[in-house]
């Protein structure tokens, strides 16, 4: 007996193809139907696009899984490594059966079933439109579009290890052209969701310097994503006992790294503060977002206050808030670095700081308490 193809919908799906199919359908004449018409086209030809990558996965020994994700689909091959070209093929299937999807819709209206006006018209009408645009849209090469993927395959087997940057490095300028282009003359919303993909694309650029051999093996690989199930399923446990396996198999790399950093993310969450530094510091140069956040309070709860002074401009820049700049208050205030502990308390304050009554009573600044430009600060 063949297996089936598991298919998920994650809540947000269904948001934000409700905005789209408003946007659709806004200047329809009865936009309520056109809205219903609209979101069954997007479910069929978002389910039959992944279908595509799907069927063609499982048919090179793959166990696909479908998620129906914000802003399209999703499939998950499976950790079953493949050959480049049926790598290609399984990609160019989405668009592929996007594409005959189209083609059939397209014929059906040459028979006029349907009478003009009619629920069913509108809808075929939407079908033919929606299909045609998104395989053409889905073919430009930007990453993650399937366009920039089949550019991807192909580079990596021309390049190499190289091919991935240079796909990347394609995919934001083509990405940049047009978002700019979908501002000035098309939709703004198309806008916003290339520009999206185009920082994605950056950030990429940026972390793949760090990528290594352990990145390609498919134990690592499996691994992660056995641990990111049982994460997203609340099994903490299971989660950490997995991103440690991952580590101990990689030791470097990109997955090496993402792994490490959920790790100190629940160790923070736990309080375990030193073991959260332990992990990310030497990841310092990878660090992302929250991760930099949590670094940082993480090298001063330890008492690390050069690590805090080193970071304490850039996670400030990321995260305005009173708290980190009172860390970074503390933590120059202990070196009795005057200027920089005054700067930063001023900061803080004028974010709004909390209980600075009592704040103002830490040990951390007994140094620079006696100092005129602390008293005139804290002045009541």
């Amino acid at each position: 007996m063949r297996s089936k193809i598991p298919i998920s919908i994650a809540p947000l799906y269904w948001v934000t193809s409700a905005v789209i199919a408003y946007l659709g359908s806004k200047e329809a004449p009865h936009m309520l139907t056109a809205m219903i018409s609209w979101m069954i086209v997007i479910f069929i030809s978002i389910l039959v696009h992944e279908l595509g990558h799907a069927l063609s996965a499982k048919m090179f020994g793959q166990a696909p899984v479908i998620k129906l994700i914000a802003f399209g689909g999703l499939t998950i091959p499976g950790p079953k490594k493949i050959k480049k070209w049926q790598e290609f093929t399984v990609i160019f299937c989405g668009p592929l059966f996007g594409f005959l999807l189209f083609l059939l819709a397209a014929y059906i209206t040459t028979f006029n079933f349907f009478a003009k006006g009619s629920f069913f018209a509108y809808m075929l009408d939407v079908f033919v439109w929606v299909n045609l645009f998104w395989t053409v849209v889905n073919l430009l090469p930007i990453i993650p579009l399937d366009g920039g993927q089949l550019v991807r395959v192909v580079l990596q087997g021309l390049f190499k290890k190289h091919g991935e940057r240079i796909a990347l490095v394609l995919s934001v300028f083509f990405g940049s052209a047009v978002s700019v282009f979908a501002f000035s003359y098309f939709s703004i919303f198309v806008g916003i969701v290339v520009l999206l993909f185009v920082f994605q694309n950056i950030a990429h650029l940026r972390q793949i310097a760090f990528k290594s051999v352990s990145d390609e093996n498919e134990e690592v690989t499996f691994l992660y994503r056995e641990g990111q199930e049982k994460f997203a399923n609340g099994d903490q446990e299971g989660a950490k006992a997995t991103f440690i396996k991952v580590r101990e198999v990689a030791c470097s790399g990109i997955i090496y790294s993402l792994a490490t950093q959920v790790l100190a993310k629940m160790a923070f969450e736990a309080q375990n503060y030193p073991e959260a530094f332990n992990y990310l510091n030497p990841l310092y140069k990878q660090l992302r977002g929250e991760n930099i956040k949590i670094l940082h309070e993480a090298a001063f709860r330890c008492k690390h206050l050069d690590t805090v002074k080193k970071m304490a401009r850039e996670c400030y820049k990321l995260f305005p808030t009173s708290s980190v700049a009172l860390i970074n208050a503390k933590a120059y205030a202990a070196g009795s670095e005057v200027r920089h502990a005054i700067g930063w308390l001023k900061a803080a304050l004028d974010q709004g700081l909390s209980d600075s009554e009592n704040e103002l009573k830490s040990s951390y600044f007994d140094s620079i308490r006696d100092e005129s430009a602390f008293k005139k600060l804290t002045r009541p």
